[in-house]
């Protein structure tokens, strides 16, 4: 089964562990052969090559620092993995210009760090380098600068501007994330790999979008086949976006931690929601996963605001904890065909209390644990009609009132039901689609309908009620003319 039960959810920190270990077994000899360490003042530093690397910096530091150029007689060409790591009172620091590489969370949680200046001739920085300096605010790239690595800027909450030079040539994942106040993201004209649009950060083709970090509302264009791992994580401004076909792949973490999206349109031809896709969204209450989708990730729904799930028959892997901690989740269908289900998919779900499953029993592949811990139990349902998802009713100019709903698996027929405010339900139709117009609705009045899914003479639960009204066009205004102007007036409409 491919649970992913192990997997990082921060795939920086396994990113450093893997530093770690191949700096241990000297695959990566950052300081090369015979480095010694020395001390000087505030710094640890060590030589190799007749170079200085900065690996350790007194935490005790506070206020404005600048790195001097020579330690012990050695140029300082690197500020080392974690270098400054949580020097909490620092908040200015200048770097000296022989410095070209800047490490892995070398000034991360730096939390009082307001500025940076960095060296001409500087080439990269690190994985998460000013990870978690939410007071930074001021810093220039460089054009030296040509690697912008994972992380780079993650949870820099307070920077609202930055600009990318024209020698940069890769920007890693989640660069950017949580960079929620981030604005002003620009890119040089001369610049050959990345180009900006309406606060999207693309490759130069557009077939990638890299970054997000604070557009509002996206619409990404039809040459992008590629969304980055991360690329609108933990953007608070977004609350839509919509997805073109060009794209079957919703990424690792793509939209973790986008606590204000209520909107998402995935297209028919996704085939897959990764890991952490949706992770901590806490305003989506809705979302069709379409047909063809044949795996949702690990945590890919954990805390969001989801209230029903429908899962299609395409699904092979639901993977574990898809759906735990969702707060508001109240009803699951699972279509007959879904082959795995991991671990706890629907664990700690307080309001969780129906789940209707196409299968007549509990597939072989399923996890015995896969509800999770719920009090109370939700009922589960095996091999029974799930009543029909997602109804909406819509009044029509031309007249009349359109409901549509979700397919229930295995249903042929589909009763619908209408009644008026203190009324009683009544059967006024059916349809074999997913759709039904009320044609005998009176203009403005204000109708609630519900549908039930039949196949033979077994019939579903009822639907969730939707509601909607049609209102007629008012009649021909008469007009009168007079010296300050043309008076018109019309009848009244019922409803308006």
């Amino acid at each position: 089964m491919n649970t992913k039960t192990e997997k990082n959810r921060h795939f920086f920190a396994a990113a450093a562990a893997i530093l770690a270990a191949a700096l241990l077994l000297g695959l990566l000899p950052l300081l090369g052969a015979g480095a010694h360490a020395e001390t000087s003042g505030v710094y640890t530093y060590e030589v190799s090559d007749g170079k200085a690397t900065i690996t350790r910096c007194d935490t005790a530091v506070s206020g404005a620092l600048t790195i001097p150029a020579k330690l012990g007689g050695y140029p300082v060409t690197a500020i080392g993995d974690e270098a400054f790591w949580q020097c909490y009172d620092l908040t200015k620091v200048t770097i000296p210009s022989g410095v070209t590489e800047i490490g892995t969370a070398a000034f991360g949680r730096c939390n009082a760090l307001t500025e940076v200046v960095l060296p001409a001739g500087l080439v990269r920085l690190g994985t998460r380098a000013f990870f978690d300096c939410y007071s930074l605010t001021a810093i220039t790239l460089p054009e030296s600068l040509k690697i912008i690595e994972d992380g780079a800027f993650r949870a820099c909450t307070a920077l609202t501007a930055l600009a990318i030079p024209k020698n940069v040539e890769a920007i890693g994942m989640g660069a950017f994330w949580s960079c929620i106040a981030l604005n002003d993201l620009t890119v040089d004209p001369a610049n050959g790999e990345f180009v900006m649009q309406d606060g999207v950060l693309y490759d130069k083709a557009k077939t990638t979008l890299v970054a997000a970090p604070a557009a509002a509302s996206v619409s990404i264009p039809s040459t992008v086949t590629t969304i980055q791992d991360f690329a609108f994580a933990g953007n608070y401004a977004m609350t839509s976006v919509t997805i073109p076909a060009s794209v079957t792949k919703v990424a690792y973490g793509q939209f973790e931690d986008c606590v204000n999206l209520t909107s998402v349109s995935l297209p028919a031809g996704t085939t897959e929601i990764g890991d952490y896709s949706f992770y901590g969204c806490r305003a989506l209450r809705q979302i069709a996963i379409p047909d063809g989708v044949t795996y949702i990730g690990f945590c890919s729904f954990q805390l969001s605001g989801l209230t029903d799930v429908t899962i299609p028959a395409s699904v092979f892997v639901l993977d574990t904890d898809a759906f735990k901690l969702c707060p508001d989740l109240k009803t699951v269908r699972i279509a007959k065909g879904v082959d795995t289900i991991g671990h706890e998919v629907f664990g700690w779900c307080p309001a969780l209390t129906e789940i209707w499953c196409g299968a007549a029993e509990k597939p072989l592949n399923w996890c015995d644990d896969w509800l999770g811990e719920n009090d109370p139990a939700p009922t589960v349902h095996w091999g029974e009609l799930a009543p029909p998802s997602n109804v909406t009713a819509k009044g029509l100019t031309a007249g009349g009132i359109k409901v549509s709903w979700g397919l229930s698996e295995g249903a042929t027929k589909y009763n619908v039901y209408r009644k008026i405010s203190g009324g009683s339900w009544a059967n006024i139709g059916y349809s074999r689609t997913n759709s039904y117009t009320d044609t005998t609705a009176e203009a403005g009045t204000l109708y609630y309908y519900r549908v039930r899914a039949q196949v033979s003479k077994t019939t579903s639960a009822y639907s969730a009620n939707a509601s909607a009204r049609w209102l007629a066009a008012p009649a021909a205004p008469t007009l009168t003319n007079y010296t300050s102007g043309i008076k018109a007036v019309w009848g009244e409409v019922k409803g308006a």
